[in-house]
């Protein structure tokens, strides 16, 4: 079986988190943070820095951030990850400073409540090969405005509450060919607008309560849509995402609009919810912006 390097990698990582780095491979300069070497970074070899750090650079071959290793950071401004990392659960939690965060690769591994209440938080944007933004991830990110996943994963998971109380998202993008949606994932997000994945296969309840207004777009990828009685079909998904609509939570929103699209035809049909009413509009349109 040929491997490829992101596959050696995760075996390298793996054979690597029970090896923690040497203090000397942790330096402290005029406010910057900068671990480097092999292995990984707990906090006992930087807490002694926690109130004088406002950015962080980690670099060479750290495989893994520890739980709870920067977490209470609370003048961290920035942080800085150049290759490919493991990011354990707490890790960054409550740093309330923390503004931005670059990834230059893969983040091989998030852990859960990575960044909760990191309140001045504003984008993240994921490269690479993240399969999932696990439970408590964002929670209470109240200036979170935009996130976007970029990945080759075919499958992504959003965890319960993830983005739970980030009451300035606007934008979330991830376009994985199936997306699963935890309980509460987005509860209280009060302005989110675009939401933009590539399908879902399942969601539970609770998803966008307390949304003021979602334009949810997801390109269907069912395979029986390429058949002769496509309309027929389409208007069957619809019935069933409008079941889903009230079980589901989606009436909790103010004003809400689904479009589902083909992207053979694209044909698209809106789904509007207002003040806890449904609303379907019977036609089914033709449109070349989607």
């Amino acid at each position: 079986m040929l491997l490829n390097s992101l596959t050696l990698w995760r075996i390298k990582a793996e054979l690597d988190r029970t090896v923690h780095l040497e203090t000397s491979n942790v330096t402290f300069d005029n406010g910057t943070l900068t671990v480097y070497g092999n292995g990984v970074v707990i906090r006992d070899q930087v807490s002694e820095h926690q109130a004088d750090t406002n950015k962080i650079v980690i670099t060479g071959d750290v495989s893994t951030i520890d739980e709870h290793t920067f977490e209470n950071f609370s003048n961290l401004q920035t942080v800085s990850i150049d290759h490919s990392i493991n990011i354990s659960n707490f890790a960054f939690h409550s740093c309330t400073l923390l503004e931005s965060i670059s990834f230059s690769s893969n983040i091989v591994s998030l852990g859960t409540n990575v960044f909760e209440d990191c309140s001045n938080l504003k984008l993240v944007d994921f490269p690479g090969s993240l399969s999932s933004i696990p439970a408590f991830t964002f929670k209470n990110c109240v200036f979170l405005e935009k996130v976007v996943v970029e990945t080759p994963e075919r499958t992504f998971q959003i965890g319960e509450s993830a983005f739970y109380g980030c009451s300035n998202l606007f934008t979330f993008t991830a376009l994985s060919e199936n997306v699963t949606i935890g309980k509460n994932a987005f509860n209280g997000c009060t302005i989110l607008q675009d939401f933009i994945i590539g399908a879902i296969i399942s969601y539970e309840e609770g998803v966008f309560a307390n949304s003021e207004l979602l334009k949810l777009y997801s390109k269907d990828t069912i395979s029986f849509l390429q058949n002769p009685f496509l309309i027929i079909v389409l208007h069957y998904l619809l019935s069933v995402l409008e079941e889903q609509s009230k079980k589901y939570n989606l009436t909790h929103s103010k004003a809400v609009q689904i479009l589902v699209t083909s992207s053979l035809t694209k044909l698209y049909k809106k789904i509007s919810i207002s003040e806890n009413q449904l609303f379907t509009d019977v036609q089914i349109y033709r449109s070349s912006m989607l």
